[in-house]
């Protein structure tokens, strides 16, 4: 019988493998950038869900818990001397899951970070109706969506932000690898596995 400190350690080294055979690129442009070129930029409204798209994603997460614990890996990168590092860190993750009734997903989330011993709280909604999306992927076991919004900064600027999200659904465990893309750009992977 494994116990529970073995399987947090077996986690974590799935999770840090993952990263690894998907090799991150600190300058690595957006997929959806690379296919849409400078329609990229524009935003489109989004369509409700067909009735259809609504069950496979209560399908998708119809075995999970609502209540998960699990860890993460998030990477970024940092600039020193003109050359890119990345960084990483652990996280320990609690989380509620809901889909609501217009097939939106959200994520409540409980972080903590033992390597300096802090934590937070996050809210994540998937197929927002408030947010341009686009639903990449769609079965009974795997979701893939982009996610584009602007965030304001200071008085006349913003920047783009595309969250690319992989959803894996396998036997009530959730693994899910976000990456965050600034303005076309790398800037920040998390994988994440929940039970």
């Amino acid at each position: 019988m494994i116990n529970i400190c073995t399987r947090s350690m077996l986690t974590l080294l799935t999770l840090v493998y993952a990263f690894n055979a998907s090799a991150i690129n600190c300058e690595e442009q957006s997929p959806t950038l690379i296919a849409e070129g400078d329609a990229y930029y524009n935003f489109e409204e989004n369509n409700a869900l067909t009735r259809q798209q609504k069950q496979t994603v209560d399908t998708l997460f119809a075995k999970t818990k609502k209540r998960l614990e699990g860890q993460a890996v998030e990477i970024y990168c940092v600039k020193n001397n003109d050359v890119f590092e990345e960084v990483s860190k652990t996280q320990q993750l609690k989380a509620s899951l809901d889909i609501a009734s217009d097939g939106k997903v959200i994520m409540d989330l409980a972080v903590y970070v033992p390597e300096q011993k802090t934590g937070f709280n996050e809210i994540i909604e998937y197929l927002n109706m408030n947010s341009t999306f686009a639903i990449k992927q769609l079965s009974a076991n795997k979701m893939r969506v982009s996610t584009k919004y602007r965030r304001v900064q200071g008085t006349n600027t913003s920047s783009l932000h595309e969250t690319i999200a992989d959803f894996s659904v396998n036997n009530g465990v959730i693994t899910l690898r976000t990456t965050l893309y600034i303005n076309g750009y790398f800037a920040l992977a998390r994988n994440m596995q929940l039970q």
